[in-house]
């Protein structure tokens, strides 16, 4: 990376992180993550928050988030119906339970979380592999008692691995974003989101990302009367009439300022 584009990143991040500045907390994060996913050479970037059950091991949903770097709307959305296959998310979650265990920011590249040979033998890095990705990097904050926010990063399939220095990189700027990660969703979103069915959460997150009812169809291959089943389900355990309510569930009371 040329020394222009590094002094052109590291202000996109000054930007994101100014209070001052007009900007939504999403845009926020969507240009903050971005420009580290620049920096340490990433192909697709997450910004994500949510709850861990902490009765359930491995039980994590995510609330809300930002994503970018996908090269169709259908890779997108293989790859949120993987990230919560139920062999990866154990290991997508140790970061997650350590940072609330610890108190403080947990970052970890895929291998420091699980062995080469168990990762090669275990049936979720094949479903990865074919999807195109393999190596990958998350960093977690902890929200409260059971709430993270975290940064995820990801490269495709014969990419070299996320070396140390890039951990670090991502380590620094995550501790560095400390009130971005406290503009989480209201916690009792994330209390009703646990009660929800796999398939319920990914309906749910596919809405959160913008999806309609015909979008979330087509990508999970499913009627538009059955997502419409689903949705009566969400809304019901939601207390909600509307998708405009539902939606207001996450936005969190924080806007643009800390």
């Amino acid at each position: 990376m040329t020394n222009e584009c590094l002094e052109a990143r590291l202000r996109d991040i000054a930007d994101a992180t100014n209070p001052n500045l007009a900007i939504s907390i999403a845009d926020r994060r969507r240009k903050v993550t971005s420009a580290i996913c620049q920096l340490i050479e990433s192909d697709v970037w997450l910004w994500f928050t949510g709850v861990i059950d902490p009765e359930a091991n491995g039980d994590s949903m995510v609330t809300t988030f930002v994503d970018g770097g996908f090269s169709s709307d259908q890779e997108r959305a293989d790859f949120f119906r993987i990230i919560i296959h139920p062999e990866l998310a154990p290991i997508a979650t140790k970061p997650l339970a350590e940072a609330l265990r610890s108190q403080r920011t947990i970052t970890c590249r895929r291998q420091e979380l699980v062995s080469d040979h168990t990762w090669d033998l275990s049936p979720v890095s094949v479903i990865w592999n074919q999807l195109g990705f393999d190596d990958f990097i998350i960093s977690a904050f902890p929200v409260g008692t059971n709430g993270y926010s975290a940064l995820g990063f990801h490269r495709r399939i014969n990419r070299p691995r996320f070396e140390e220095t890039d951990s670090l990189i991502v380590s620094a700027m995550s501790h560095s974003l400390t009130w971005l990660h406290f503009a989480v969703s209201p916690p009792q979103a994330s209390e009703v989101a646990l009660q929800l069915s796999p398939r319920e959460r990914q309906v749910l997150m596919m809405l959160l990302g913008g999806d309609s009812r015909k979008q979330v169809a087509n990508k999970l291959g499913i009627s538009e009367h059955t997502v419409t089943d689903y949705l009566k389900a969400i809304y019901s355990k939601f207390s909600v009439n509307s998708r405009a309510e539902l939606l207001s569930k996450f936005v969190s009371s924080e806007t643009n300022t800390p």
